[in-house]
């Protein structure tokens, strides 16, 4: 059923995560949830749904056996974009034995994963609670173990947004943006923005009040005058056209319905497919996360910021906004959606919890 090479690529990943439990690295709950994970790289692709389904994967192989010299590259020259040629050649340069199919690639992302939740826990970033957030995410452990360069583009993120939260060696932000530039430059784009952010706020409160108001204003200049909306509007046409439809989709205008529709966008973003509009199966499950999702999203939200994060807890809710609202405002496919909004979910529920004051637990009266 599957290749031999993948058969030893594998054994070569459960290898790994049998070292990391017999040197509790990993523990019981963790350990578990990983090899579920690995088991869901042969249960997706050409089981769950074809690789016709998602076929970005087949570039990204292409590309990757490219890199190591397995290919004759007139598939991956031709087809491909130099962002997918440059995440393909990250990923085609992890130490897994074999790249032949994207069932190689997706061994390839769990085992990111699992080195990146070591260091996560190395430097006590989790709670309990963002700890099971963070191996339980549906959506995480679906496109993780795909083809596909979308747990580069959540680490490269992540690594961004923590560098210059924590406020050592804030430079390493600026170097993080560069390979997340290469690979996704609209997220870099996205993930500048806490950056700008508190370089104009620093730690002030008067200058944060003062920063957003920039924000709000340039945002709107932006729009109004200097053509941000006509480039929104083509690249609403450019997914729109991707994604299967026909003709042009509505446009957005300049008038008293963009602020409606910038609101829309970042709804429709987090919760679309709703229930009443999902089909059956697949899209269903999606729609009840997304509400589950919205829930978490917003007891997070609420949460009281400790002192010395006050300022970058508002940054970080800024960042989600801005985020959801520009792919919002873009984005068509259900599945599409879901791909490109999992990270920003899995990025908010991280550093809200590590940066927010758990709310107290009611003490019942004698």
């Amino acid at each position: 059923m599957f290749e031999l090479e993948d058969t030893i690529n594998l054994l070569c990943a459960l290898i790994f995560l049998g070292g990391l439990r017999l040197t509790d690295r990993l523990d019981n709950l963790a350990f578990g949830v990983f090899l579920l994970r690995t088991a869901a790289v042969f249960l997706t692709n050409d089981v769950l749904f074809p690789v016709s389904y998602m076929p970005d994967q087949v570039g990204y192989v292409k590309c990757s056996m490219l890199w190591r010299g397995l290919d004759d590259g007139g598939w991956c020259v031709q087809r491909t974009s130099a962002n997918v040629k440059t995440a393909s050649a990250i990923l085609g340069s992890f130490p897994l034995p074999f790249i032949i199919s994207v069932r190689s690639l997706g061994l390839i992302n769990i085992q990111l994963v699992v080195l990146f939740y070591l260091w996560l826990e190395q430097k006590r970033f989790l709670s309990p609670a963002s700890k099971v957030f963070f191996l339980l995410y549906p959506s995480f452990a679906l496109y993780s173990a795909l083809a596909m360069r979308d747990t580069l583009i959540f680490i490269f993120m992540f690594f961004v947004l923590y560098q210059w939260f924590e406020g050592r060696w804030r430079w390493l932000a600026l170097a993080w943006l560069w390979p997340l530039m290469l690979i996704k430059p609209q997220n870099a784009l996205l993930a500048a923005v806490p950056i700008l952010f508190q370089l104009v706020a620093g730690e002030s409160r008067k200058r944060l009040i003062a920063a957003t108001s920039v924000a709000f204003v340039g945002g709107i200049v932006g729009l109004l005058k200097l053509g941000m909306l006509d480039q929104l509007n083509k690249h609403r046409r450019s997914f729109y056209a991707e994604d299967g439809g026909i003709g042009s989709p509505p446009l957005l205008t300049a008038d008293l319905s963009l602020p409606f529709s910038f609101l829309n966008g970042a709804l429709g973003f987090l919760l679309n497919p709703l229930p009443w509009a999902a089909g059956m199966g697949f899209q269903f499950i999606q729609s009840l996360e997304n509400i589950f999702m919205l829930g978490l999203c917003v007891v997070w939200w609420r949460r009281k910021a400790l002192p010395h994060h006050v300022n970058n807890v508002v940054a970080l809710k800024v960042f989600m906004v801005a985020s959801f609202v520009l792919y919002g405002i873009v984005i068509f496919n259900y599945g599409t959606a879901a791909r490109y909004r999992f990270p920003f979910v899995l990025l908010f529920i991280l550093f809200a919890d590590h940066m927010t004051e758990p709310r107290p637990k009611k003490v019942d009266a004698a």
